[in-house]
């Protein structure tokens, strides 16, 4: 996604309140849709974040997680 992760959480936010606002009892299925969908954009906001947070150690090859800013 090309979006930042602030970005991505906003989204979820509107796509969970479109969820809450489904009232009639025949709309409980796209509540549920709508709610997954919301969660799913939080987790990905969650992981963008993380992978923001880390490099690749290119002597070692994995991930590290940064303790202070790019210089």
């Amino acid at each position: 996604m090309s979006d930042t992760p602030r970005a991505i959480l906003q989204r979820a936010k509107e796509i969970a309140t479109a969820a809450i606002k489904c009232e009639n009892p025949g709309e409980t299925d796209v509540a549920l849709v709508l709610a997954q969908i919301a969660q799913t954009y939080a987790l990905i906001a969650i992981a963008e974040t993380l992978l923001d947070m880390t490099y690749v150690d290119s002597d070692h090859g994995y991930r590290v997680v940064r303790t202070s800013p790019d210089p």
